[in-house]
């Protein structure tokens, strides 16, 4: 049974305010009061002095009744713990909680919640640029996460983060200060720093340069002919290249497809005149799309190369990009990377490093260059005309070369 103080608040104030009491099995005194609208709240004192416990009590009520009457939750709670909260009622991805964790938390984890105010976050964005510098990050050596079950360290990198990357994160902490003003944890939504990612060109390829890394792809493929895992692995590189190139969807869109998704695809009847259209899914939406002709001898390839691997006929529910085994391939990132290096392709002429988005890079820039509509390009590429403008505004540019210079009338 709870034991009570018979001496509670040394007549300062009303006995029925608060009251101050151990709980079985400990020497520490805690606090019991109940707020209108916030029901019964207890709060542990941490200390074994029952006068010390009853200015504590007394700090305690009239701090959780201040919050109380600004319209905040009464119970205070750390930034820490609030991080907690929210990580376990919102489905965040490890990347999200991974920011909170570090950033948030390593800000003002220690602080109330209703530390959050425009004010103390406005020095956020500056402390963040240098956490791996400057800042707490400077004295980590190594940085540990779980990756499909295996802990993996790798040493953190003492730069600066992008804008890019700056606008992901303060995207983050806006909502989770949201969370917090919902929950009566800050009294108002704090206004924070806006940051704007340069829109720099997107790392393409020219005509000459995927001429040559498919070269180079199929190249690897014969030198493999002894190692069929090492063929079958390259082979499918090889048509990823080839698909990629000739339809321009994101690598997240072509991680799941399957065959089923492969509209008007027959490999029983000649490629030369087939009409294909591929469908995507992406974030709760799909869309379907046409590519180029020049995706069908890759198709055609994959099918091949999977019905020999796996003695059967894929099926609709088989996986495009799949591996030995028919299990889907998250990533040709690694061996995509080794073909780069060996073509000496893996930086764009101003050094920004290339990856599989530049395939859509480099299909959205050759149809601008075609002439292809630029309203026609974004929708059959699921993007916005003024996305392809503030990314492509270069190609664009080169697309109206001959309107810019009128033959007639020259200087």
């Amino acid at each position: 049974m709870e034991k009570h103080s018979p001496k509670h608040n040394h007549g300062a104030l009303p006995q029925k305010e608060w009251v101050i009491f151990r709980r079985p099995g400990t020497q520490n005194w805690s606090v019991r009061f109940s707020l209108p609208g916030q029901g019964q709240i207890r709060v542990s004192l941490r200390t074994r002095d029952e006068s010390e416990a009853n200015k504590l009590a007394a700090k305690t009520y009239y701090a959780a009744l201040t919050r109380a009457e600004a319209g905040l939750d009464a119970r205070a709670k750390t930034v820490a713990q609030v991080v907690e909260e929210y990580v376990k009622a919102k489905p965040l991805k490890k990347t999200h909680k991974a920011f909170l964790h570090r950033y948030v938390v390593d800000f003002c984890g220690r602080k109330e919640a209703s530390h959050l105010t425009t004010r103390t976050l406005s020095g956020f964005v500056p402390w963040r640029k240098t956490y791996w510098i400057t800042g707490p990050g400077k004295d980590i050596p190594l940085i540990t996460y779980i990756r499909a079950g295996k802990t993996i360290s790798r040493a953190p990198q003492r730069i600066q983060p992008s804008d890019s990357t700056l606008v992901w994160e303060m995207n983050i902490l806006r909502k989770f200060v949201t969370y917090c003003r919902d929950h009566g944890y800050v009294a108002a939504l704090p206004s924070l720093e806006r940051v704007r990612a340069q829109d720099n060109a997107r790392p393409s390829f020219s005509n000459d340069e995927i001429q040559r890394l498919h070269s180079k792809a199929f190249q690897r493929i014969i030198e493999a002919q002894d190692h069929p895992r090492v063929k079958f692995d390259r082979t499918m590189l090889y048509a990823y290249i080839g698909i990629m190139v000739g339809s321009g969807m994101r690598p997240t869109e072509a991680q799941k497809m399957k065959w089923g998704d492969v509209l008007g695809f027959d490999v029983t009847k000649k490629l030369d005149g087939q009409k294909v259209t591929l469908r995507v899914f992406g974030k709760n939406r799909s869309r379907e799309f046409i590519p180029q002709d020049t995706v069908l001898p890759n198709l055609d390839m994959i099918w091949t190369v999977q019905k020999a691997s796996w003695n059967r006929k894929p099926t609709a529910e088989d996986f495009l990009f799949a591996d030995e085994a028919g299990n889907m391939v998250k990533s040709y990132n690694a061996s995509l990377n080794a073909l780069l290096e060996a073509c000496n392709l893996k930086k764009d002429f101003r050094g920004v490093m290339r990856s599989s988005y530049s395939f859509r890079h480099y299909y959205i820039t050759h149809m601008l260059n075609q002439k292809v509509d630029i309203f026609d390009v974004a929708r059959n590429c699921g993007t916005s005309v003024d996305m392809i403008e503030r990314f492509y505004s270069h190609v664009t540019l080169e697309a109206i070369r001959d309107r810019l210079r009128p033959k007639a009338n020259s200087f």
